[in-house]
């Protein structure tokens, strides 16, 4: 059984390249596809260039603006008429589009991924910012949960079943969002690879400041010159 991931890296230590490894892997026998989950459209969009740009790879961007028309879904996802694959390779899809809008319409993709031909496809499930889990997705401080499709992601994970692997990715993991994060998504032998925030071309530097800042004469009395 293939296991489940949590990377704790920072900003530009190569979480995107780690999420769609497998896909670059992929024997192109097999058809597989990565679905890569991303909480905001801008967010999305620089990840799909980032990821045609440097692997090569077909990424279609699924979210509430995505065309809803037969010719699109057929060509990048799956044309179930001629039972041929589509052209994407991964999908980076916000997670309401999992689920019913609060007007209980189904979204294209969440009908798309509850069909078998399109589901026995998936290599990977991968959830970025996967701290929203917590954050986003739990309700806080007396308050309604922000976006309720991050904390159902299990219910995804259920109907994906055991042998497709969840990758949760992020920067900030407290102790708290770390126990979100395996409740809802990892199991419980998940593999966790953590990376140090040090960098060998970034300085941390702390100087003395008594009074304003923009004053020099206090830059001075504290340095004691």
């Amino acid at each position: 059984m293939k296991r489940d991931v949590f990377i704790e890296a920072g900003t530009g230590f190569g979480k995107t390249l780690a999420s769609v490894l497998p896909q670059m892997l992929n024997d192109n026998n097999n058809n597989g596809v990565t679905i890569l989950i991303s909480p905001l459209k801008r967010l999305q969009s620089s990840q799909a260039a980032a990821i045609l740009n440097k692997y090569g790879l077909c990424t279609a961007v699924i979210n509430e603006d995505t065309d809803c028309g037969d010719l699109f879904w057929d060509t990048i996802a799956y044309d179930f008429k001629k039972k041929t694959v589509g052209c994407a390779d991964v999908f980076i899809v916000t997670p309401e589009q999992f689920f019913r809008s609060p007007q209980g319409h189904e979204s294209r993709f969440g009908k798309l991924i509850r069909k078998h031909a399109f589901k026995r496809r998936i290599r990977v499930s991968v959830v970025d910012e996967a701290q929203f889990t917590h954050t986003f997705g739990q309700p806080r401080y007396g308050l309604k949960t922000f976006r309720e499709a991050y904390g159902q992601l299990d219910v995804i994970k259920i109907l994906f079943g055991p042998s497709i692997p969840w990758a949760a990715m992020t920067a900030t993991a407290t102790y708290q969002i770390l126990k979100t994060i395996e409740k809802t998504l990892l199991r419980p032998n998940y593999l966790h690879l953590h990376t140090t925030s040090n960098r060998q071309n970034i300085m941390f530097a702390s100087h003395c400041v008594s009074g304003r800042i923009d004053q020099p004469e206090n830059y001075s009395q504290c340095m004691g010159e």
